[in-house]
């Protein structure tokens, strides 16, 4: 939702700002409810017998599990009923609002927060507006989220990257040092490739590396998404395969540690949203229950700006055909696309939600969309994937078939054979 309010917002060539809450969660007060804390050591004072005291809270403080929520409440209550902000059925986190230059749109997740408007002043106005209720100031929109973001205003232009937190990450784990690779995963690999190496796999940080590594990967960098997701699945029993895969996997992201993804080529304002499929049918895998899983991906792009992205292994019973797991994979593609199109239209940067175009390299996942009654061998797909079905005869969605070559998504399903294919396909959503 961050990317997509900022996204659309610097293709109007709008004002965006970051509002920064000052010691946010004790901005809160306690009611409904009694909280007691020790006293403070070296502050402590006696009841009038000499017996011990405890605090009782009258704000929330940080360490509390419900603080978060409690501040969250209180911004939701000072937006909507204060300033009269619409929120976002769809995600709460978003808030927006007509004015006389155009909407407002506010985008918040906990004391995180962006705003997006037409008019400086209008900004101005509504961080006067929040301060009455709890300190707050108005800063350059450089960093969100753990996101870098450089915005060109005048061009209409914004990067997200997220280079600064690779260079660390690749140095913690003396990955900066070595040969450059261009790409993120052996082609072939699996966890039995390499001989075992017990004492090192014993001494390897399997799940802070993977766990860092899958932040990065699902908010700024796509091309890696797959290799992330893959490796993530064998953290319950490591080889010295999977130490070699994610050492692979952070040379190669710190040396592209400055691929970005951005807004920046010409716009086209007929279809500012579509999603690409794709699903890769079977696959071996050391784990028996996942062994003839197919994976499935997709991507949402907001013009040339990668919103949405996900590698996903199927679970239930394996998929009988190639065709079936790419019918999966639009279920799993269009149902993130439309939720994303009706944050577009609440943020009033579409009038209408026409068809969502959506990108499938199958000719038979198509005609299965289309046509059920030739394809009754396919009974065995569970019922909420014949959603693509409804969502196609209602006109949500429209199928565009597409050349596996120039399928984005390729690169969420499997490892691309060719460094010439996958660099001309990352090519399409990030910036190198």
């Amino acid at each position: 939702t961050f990317k997509l309010l900022m996204g659309s917002a610097a293709i109007k060539h709008q004002h965006m700002r970051k509002l920064d809450v000052k010691n946010a969660f004790v901005q809160a007060d306690v009611v409904d409810r009694n909280i007691y804390m020790q006293q403070p050591h070296g502050y402590e004072l006696e009841g009038d017998a000499g017996e011990a005291l405890v605090c009782k809270l009258n704000k929330y403080l940080y360490g509390l599990v419900q603080s978060s929520r409690e501040f969250n409440e209180l911004l939701e209550k000072t937006l909507t009923k204060e300033l009269k902000f619409t929120q976002s059925v769809k995600d709460t986190c978003l808030y927006t609002i007509d004015s006389e230059y155009g909407p407002i749109n506010i985008a918040a997740y906990v004391d995180d927060i962006v705003i997006a408007s037409p008019n400086l002043d209008l900004i101005t106005r509504i961080q006067k507006a929040l301060h009455k209720h709890f300190p707050v100031t108005i800063e350059p929109l450089t960093q969100v989220l753990g996101i870098e973001v450089e915005y060109d205003q005048e061009k209409g232009k914004i990067y997200f990257h997220q280079s600064n937190a690779i260079k660390t990450l690749a140095e913690a784990y003396q990955c900066d040092q070595v040969k450059p690779t261009s790409s993120p995963m052996e082609h072939g690999w699996h966890p039995d490739l390499y001989p075992n190496d017990i004492e090192k796999v014993k001494e390897y940080p399997f799940r802070e590396a993977l766990g860092s590594i899958g932040y990065i990967t699902s908010r700024t960098r796509p091309d890696a998404q797959h290799a992330a997701a893959r490796l993530q699945r064998e953290m319950h029993d490591p080889t010295y395969s999977l130490v070699i895969a994610i050492e692979r996997l952070l040379k190669y992201m710190f040396t592209t540690r400055y691929y970005r993804i951005g807004c920046t080529k010409e716009i086209d304002q007929k279809d500012p949203l579509r999603v690409y499929t794709d699903g890769n049918w079977g696959g071996w895998d050391k784990n028996v229950d996942h062994t003839f899983r197919s994976t499935i991906g997709a991507i949402s792009m907001l013009h040339d700006l990668p919103i949405s992205w996900h590698s996903l292994l199927v679970k239930g019973k394996p998929l009988a055909s190639s065709a079936e797991s790419e019918y999966v994979a639009v279920y799993a593609g269009i149902t993130e696309g439309l939720s994303l199109q009706i944050l577009l239209h609440e943020m009033k940067y579409i009038k209408r939600k026409d068809p969502l175009p959506t990108y499938v390299d199958s000719t038979a996942c198509m005609a299965m969309c289309k046509n059920p009654v030739n394809y009754k061998r396919n009974k065995q797909v569970m019922c909420k994937f014949h959603w693509n079905r409804e969502a196609l005869k209602r006109k949500e969605i429209r199928l565009i078939k597409v050349d596996t070559t120039e399928n984005l998504s390729d690169v969420m399903t499997k490892v691309i054979k060719t460094i010439k294919h996958f660099t001309e396909l990352i090519k399409n959503f990030m910036i190198t």
